[in-house]
């Protein structure tokens, strides 16, 4: 297991393009506006006209209807009751839930942006970070990355470094450098085999096959329609039309059969971790999951060396200090830096950065990277 455990947010995902969860149904309805999600359309219209009624039914009780995580929630609770303000039946319930998959899957395809150049920006963070990631493994330091994200931007970044993201989820034996890649809420390039009895998840990973962007330096990775032709690895039967997403909420655990081998290893990651590097992960208050993951996961017999938090957002550091324990929040550090700063002034250009009056190591003094 890992002695380095990394958590990446949205906030870590948002240098290449892809929304927030705040601003993710704006920039959904300018993509749908513009003609670009053409072939899924009456789901992203399916999608807007329930949030129109959600929005409607205001007056009675407040739900965020600009909150992809709000909106979502809403969507799984009204399967579950079998109602929504203006939509009833288990058909259009069913079908709703499945548009929001595609709505948020399209989204972060058509938006994160992969430079011809990887190395420059919008992906300098993420070539810089995965180079601390080879230099690490090159150091024989084991470590380990737990996200919360959907989107590729930081596959696309280790492939092209020549690593490998393992997802745990025992679909080949990679050869080469692989990285333990934990993505708890499932991904965009993640598919369901259409066999209920075998239920297997099957990964696609051709992240070389980019689609340029006309006039434009960079292009997208064009990966929903190129898994939908795969077969499952186990059975030979088709995968489900929806990439493989776990909903934001607090209904996790009804996907525990297909995802429940990436959580446990996320929890055993957790358990033997020294040192704990949190980066544009804002701990909603509603995220019991991750406050239950990393309370069960923790090992108190393993000596926590350091918590270090990187958010722009302030409110971040007093959710995290309610999550830790006495004999943790000792250790705890908290910077307000998002994550491009995070990476280029503690961990890359720490020399440059160093600052004489600094009470605090950077994260490669940490690590012993020089």
């Amino acid at each position: 297991m890992s002695k380095i455990v990394f958590v990446l947010g949205a906030g870590a995902s948002a240098h290449c393009g892809t929304p927030l969860m705040n601003n993710f149904l704006e920039v959904a309805e300018d993509l749908f506006r513009s003609g670009e999600v053409d072939e899924v359309k009456e789901d992203f219209e399916n999608v807007f006209d329930a949030v129109g009624k959600l929005h409607a039914a205001q007056s009675k009780a407040i739900i965020d209807t600009y909150n992809i995580e709000d909106v979502y929630a809403a969507f799984e609770m009204g399967k579950l009751l079998g109602r929504l303000p203006g939509i009833e039946g288990a058909d259009k319930l069913e079908r709703l839930t499945s548009s929001i998959s595609k709505v948020i899957g399209y989204t972060l395809e058509k938006t994160t942006k992969v430079p011809n150049d990887y190395r420059i920006n919008p992906f300098e963070a993420y070539y810089d970070f995965t180079e601390i990631i080879r230099k690490l493994i090159k150091a024989n330091r084991s470590l380990s990355v737990i996200t919360f994200n959907y989107d590729l931007g930081l596959e696309y970044s280790l492939y092209r470094n020549k690593l490998l993201p393992d997802y745990c989820l025992g679909d080949l034996p990679l050869k080469g450098n692989s990285v333990t890649y934990l993505k708890l809420h499932g991904s965009i390039n993640w598919g369901r085999c259409s066999n209920e009895e075998c239920g297997k998840i099957v990964p696609y990973r051709e992240f070389r096959e980019t689609e340029s962007k006309a006039g434009l330096d960079y292009g997208i990775l064009p990966i929903i329609s190129r898994l939908k032709r795969l077969k499952c690895s186990s059975c030979n039967k088709t995968l489900e039309e929806n990439p493989f997403i776990v909903p934001p909420t607090w209904n996790k655990t009804a996907f525990h059969e297909q995802i429940e081998q990436v959580w446990r290893r996320a929890a055993n990651e957790l358990k033997d971790a020294e040192n704990i590097f949190v980066l544009g992960y804002s701990f909603p208050s509603t995220d019991m999951f991750f406050r239950y993951l990393f309370a069960l996961g923790i090992d108190m017999s393993t000596i926590l060396r350091g918590f270090y938090v990187y958010d722009i957002d302030p409110a971040v550091e007093g959710r995290f200090q309610s999550l830790l324990g006495s004999g943790v929040s000792q250790k705890f550090l908290y910077q307000g830096l998002e994550f491009e700063d995070a990476i280029k002034k503690e961990i890359i250009g720490y020399k440059d950065y160093m600052d004489l009056g600094r009470k605090y190591l950077t994260i490669p003094q940490i690590l012993h990277i020089y």
